[in-house]
């Protein structure tokens, strides 16, 4: 046993290696037969499993293990049992379909191990189980309390090397949306494992999932940085599928990080494929995503239509993971869509659907209806794009709840670790405070006879004290009880009032959702002025809805932080003109206002940069738009101004004619915010306001009251 054993763990393990390992391991299996040891062959058994899985030949381990198994229970051999599950889980690869044997199995060995007494095996086991359930997506509250079991486990047996289950607690915190507490656990992964030198894979796959929490997270510049870590390593060890998956993440990553620079992404995608040929089927398939949505985005629907060409040629059969599907399903719904060939969208809606409601993806299904509601309000079916919208609706209010309930299952599962925590601390606590209390009594036992006299006054003088004391604490009680129910009342109350206005902000931010589908139906079949018309209509009411929309994510329903605003605001209205060469600076500090100025603001903006984009860089030419939105320091003024270097405005508008609508609607907002409109020409355009900024301060209930700052 000891000679297969060597053979089969041997350092660099050869073909050779394992025909060793099993010429040992079946004499072992004969002489334990020869001397009928059951508990031998049962070992014997387990081994020659192992070494057949190690040679392919999983399905001839299969008889070995369920026999080994079937001793291991019926002599009460609990870690000989907790072996056996663990090597028959080898006859479940991980994938989406063997998901419930694997957690079965993996459940059972660590049942097993911890009736063994064996702490480091049933950590191990239960490591096995939290991976499995985080890959799985399945019961990710309980995941996380069983990692934390886990870790637990292993610092009790002073165990090193904890960056593997660091990384899937921070994995599991990922998958919930708790980010903060999924970047601690995957720096402290980090952290362990450069400590203590591992330059594995594992580490490789430590650097990848932080690198896509910082991307959930919006930090695209961290997000490359440990990206880049995980490739140095998968370079080293030459793997060239993971190389092919990171580069493919990068290639993703671009289109964010470069502020939707979508040729940089195609560039990207095409020297990926270029360098690595032969790359694993999901790499593969996003790098042609990317493909076919950045030629889209640049109107080259010639190009998008190849590369959507060669994904639907990929030979993706029924065991293919449902996410591999739907990537495909999506590059073809989102082309024939941007194409208009509503036949061919439609046929690959209806696949995507059917695939999203089999595996129950509240999100998947919510994206098709949304899609069915654009098809059929393109095609003029404005009764059923409406059902479809609603359902669209509908499953968007049931992801916000789903995700408010994973937030909240976090927080209970962070709770319940707390509480255990501080039960153990008051439990040590009480022993030392019993030790002591032991040894007081014997030094007063021993003193009792010199110190009779004594300790009867002091007794006498302690009982009156303690009915003092015992009093005051009733009073105090009482006083305590009557001001905690005043406290939940009033919290209640608070509580009801900033949900209602959240839900208020929500249900306003829907509706003008809805006016703006309705104009992008209507939009279809008219051209010219009225299209122009309607979609500068979209993009006042999407500046409006943004305003809502911020305000319901947000804890602080009273105001908003304007520099986050323009930042989402710009990024819309540059998509909004594809193939505009233009580039925008921001120049913003960090400012909050209620939604009495921000909405103005945000108007503003929009008729500013909405004019640059259409008349200020005729025939394709290359320009340059500046918004620059500043306080001053020792006063309460805020100054916008919004700048570019094209062609300039009429000279008449500068002396004070009234111009186009939007130049009216700048000056009728600027009057409403009781401010000053600026217009300058002479290189370029540029519009530059000045008002005060109001103060808010929050009441109970969400209420606000309006100061000027002084």
């Amino acid at each position: 046993m000891k000679f297969g054993n060597h053979f089969l763990f041997r350092p660099g393990e050869t073909a050779s290696d394992l025909k060793q390992a099993m010429i040992f391991a079946e004499k072992a299996n004969g002489l334990a037969e020869r001397l009928n040891k059951p508990a031998w062959q049962a070992d014997a058994n387990l081994l020659l499993a192992r070494i057949n899985r190690e040679a392919g030949r999983t399905q001839e381990a299969l008889p070995m293990i369920e026999k080994a198994l079937a001793y291991y229970k019926k002599s009460g051999n609990f870690l000989g049992e907790g072996n056996a599950l663990l090597e028959k889980r080898s006859q479940y690869p991980l994938s989406e379909q063997n998901c419930k044997e694997r957690i079965m199995i993996a459940r059972q060995a660590a049942a097993a191990f911890h009736n063994a007494g064996s702490k480091k095996d049933e950590a191990d086991a239960l490591k096995e189980l939290g991976d499995i359930m985080q890959f799985c997506v399945v019961d990710l509250p309980e995941a996380l309390t069983i990692l934390k079991r886990s870790l637990a486990l292993y610092k009790e047996v002073n165990f090193k090397e904890l960056h593997g289950v660091y990384d899937l607690i921070g994995s599991v915190y990922s998958n919930l949306g708790a980010y903060d507490e999924a970047i601690e656990y995957g720096l402290l992964a980090v952290k362990t494992a450069e400590g203590l030198g591992d330059s594995t894979m594992q580490l490789c796959t430590i650097y990848v999932r932080l690198a896509l929490t910082y991307f959930q997270q919006g930090d695209y510049n961290l997000c490359n940085h440990y990206h880049q870590k995980a490739l140095n390593v998968a370079i080293d060890h030459k793997d060239n599928s993971t190389i092919a998956y990171i580069v493919a993440n990068l290639a993703y990553a671009t289109a964010f990080y470069e502020k939707v620079d979508y040729r940089a992404a195609i560039d990207n995608a095409l020297g990926s494929l270029e360098k690595y040929g032969g790359i694993d089927l999901s790499s593969t398939i996003m790098l042609y995503s990317i493909l076919v949505l950045s030629y889209d985005k640049l109107g080259m629907h010639a190009m998008s239509e190849v590369y959507l060409k060669k994904l639907l040629d990929l030979n993706l059969d029924d065991q293919s993971f449902h996410n591999v599907t739907q990537s495909v399903l999506t590059a073809a719904i989102k082309h024939y869509l941007a194409t208009r060939q509503y036949g061919l969208a439609r046929k690959y809606l209806t696949s995507f659907m059917q695939v999203a409601k089999q595996t129950n993806k509240t999100r998947e299904v919510s994206l098709g209806y949304f899609w069915s509601f654009q098809l059929d309000s393109a095609r003029g079916n404005y009764i059923s794009a409406i059902g479809h919208y609603q359902n669209f609706k509908k499953s968007q209010d049931s992801l916000y709840s789903v995700q408010k309930q994973k937030q909240v299952a976090t927080l209970n599962v962070r709770f319940d670790m707390e509480r255990k925590d501080r039960e153990l601390q008051i439990r040590s606590q009480n022993v030392s405070l019993l030790t002591k209390k032991s040894a007081l009594q014997q030094e007063l036992l021993q003193k009792a006879q010199t110190n009779r006299n004594i300790t009867a006054a002091f007794l006498g003088l302690s009982v009156l004290f303690l009915g003092l004391l015992f009093n005051r604490y009733k009073t105090k009680q009482r006083t305590n009880l009557a001001i905690a129910e005043n406290n939940r009342v009033l919290q209640k109350m608070v509580s009801e009032r900033e949900w209602l206005v959240r839900e208020l902000h929500h249900r306003v931010k829907n509706n003008l959702q809805t006016i703006m589908s309705l104009l992008e139906s209507q939009s279809v079949y008219l051209r010219d002025d009225a299209l122009e018309a309607i979609k500068e209509s979209q993009h006042r009411v999407q500046a409006m809805s943004l305003i809502h929309q911020k305000l319901y994510l947000t804890d602080n329903l009273a105001t908003i932080d304007m520099s986050n605003y323009i930042w989402d605001l710009t990024d819309y209205l540059l998509e909004s003109f594809p193939g505009r060469s233009c580039r925008l600076s921001l120049e913003l500090d960090p400012i909050t206002l209620d939604v009495g100025q921000a909405i103005p603001i945000g108007l503003i903006l929009n008729e500013a940069i909405t004019n640059s984009l259409k008349y200020a860089f005729p025939n394709g030419r290359d320009g340059s738009i500046k918004v620059v939105l500043k306080k001053d320091e020792y006063s309460s003024k805020v100054t916008l101004s919004i700048t570019d270097d094209g062609i300039g405005m009429p000279q008449e508008y500068m002396s004070g004619k009234p111009g186009s609508m939007g130049l009216k609607l700048i000056h009728g907002l600027a009057g409403e915010l009781g401010g000053k409109v600026q217009l300058s020409g002479d290189a370029g355009t540029e519009i530059t306001l000045e008002f005060d900024q109001r103060i808010t301060f929050g009441q109970p209930g969400g209420l606000e009251q309006e100061m000027p700052i002084s």
